[in-house]
């Protein structure tokens, strides 16, 4: 790994700037899924600098992430880059939100390769034969990755295998209850919450109303309360997607009633600027996705000022996303990839 800890003890605004700089020739992106004139409006000024160089650090995070999922690091017939099984289908993922997000199209060739038919069949019948892999944290991502797909090219490619990945989770969840402080890849509410926008995607309602069944019975203890340090160390933080699945569950009077007792806006935890480990240079944008949903939910401005916080620490020094290759570069990059994706107005609500 490489020592970040001069670069992260430095100013953040230096290196802010130093990271919109890597990409201050890039110009001309179509900017398809931006927010409308509305909520462009309604915007909170905090937001400004990233909603500014949005194109900029979209095209600077899919760079190594493009490189990755090029890679044969594995036997998968598709998702065979960027280390291991999950970590490709999020590269994948990156690349299809990128394209949607931007209009620029230059990894269509490189989606299209990786998501032939033949590739999909191989990987079917090997999730089929090996129903505990990856079960529930990249199986969560592939639906994500069929969603995004579906959303922009509409030709249905990805949803026969979606489909099929969704019912291994709803058996997965049938046999085991979601945990709430289940911490990276065995986090319930990563899991679920995808499994709900899919599930609302394709117009299920029976099995999404399962899905909510389940959040409520799991995610909305009244006594709850985050543990802000619970995060630590790894990559995908807890308090904030459970907010985030409680969320989708909640109107927005009983859910703002709720969060206040759960993660008051005066107890947000801290930017991380000190990784202790490869997994916790993830944690500020994982812990980000769940920030920008708790706003949307509550409209509360210390949300929004956390999440920007967040991304902005990210961002802060190249080696935070684009750091040694086995450790942080195969899979950081797409982590803020979706962060920085309500950018774009991409919500699926």
């Amino acid at each position: 790994m490489h020592d970040t800890d001069r670069d992260l003890k430095l100013s953040p605004a230096k290196y802010w700037r130093g990271f919109l700089a890597i990409g201050a020739g890039v110009s001309g992106i179509a900017v398809a899924g931006a927010l409308n004139a509305a909520g462009a409006a309604q915007s909170p000024p905090v937001l400004a600098p990233l909603l500014q160089n949005r194109e900029k650090i979209a095209l600077n995070l899919s760079v190594p992430t493009a490189r990755c999922v090029n890679r044969r690091d594995t036997q998968h017939a598709a998702f065979h880059g960027c280390v291991d099984w999950h970590s490709a289908v999020h590269g994948t993922w990156s690349l299809v939100a990128y394209t949607a997000m931007t209009g620029d199209k230059r990894y269509e060739p490189i989606i299209d390769e990786i998501l032939s038919a033949k590739n999909l069949k191989i990987e079917r019948q090997w999730l089929s034969d090996n129903i505990s892999f990856e079960m529930p944290y990249g199986r969560a991502w592939f639906l994500r990755l069929a969603l995004e797909y579906e959303r922009h090219y509409s030709n249905g490619r990805l949803l026969p295998l979606a489909d099929f990945v969704a019912a291994t989770l709803m058996t997965n969840y049938g046999n085991t209850r979601p945990d709430p402080l289940g911490e990276e890849y065995e986090n319930s509410a990563w899991a679920l919450v995808n499994l709900l926008d899919y599930f609302q995607f394709r117009v299920q309602a029976k099995q999404a109303e399962l899905v909510k069944t389940l959040i409520r019975e799991s995610f909305l203890a009244p006594a709850a309360k985050c543990n802000s340090l619970k995060d630590r160390p790894g990559f995908m933080a807890i308090c904030t997607n459970w907010a985030w699945v409680a969320s989708r569950v909640m109107g927005r009077e009983d859910f703002s009633i709720w969060i206040a007792k759960f993660l008051p806006a005066s107890q947000l935890p801290a930017p991380v600027t000190d990784p202790g480990g490869a997994h916790e240079y993830g944690i500020n944008f994982s812990r980000a996705w769940g920030l920008w949903e708790i706003y949307s939910a509550t409209a509360r401005p210390e949300y929004v000022g956390s999440y920007v916080d967040h991304v902005q620490a990210a961002l802060a020094s190249r080696k935070n996303w684009d750091g040694e290759y086995r450790s942080i570069g195969h899979w950081v990059p797409q982590f803020g990839m979706f962060a920085i994706q309500p950018l774009f107005g991409a919500k699926f609500r």
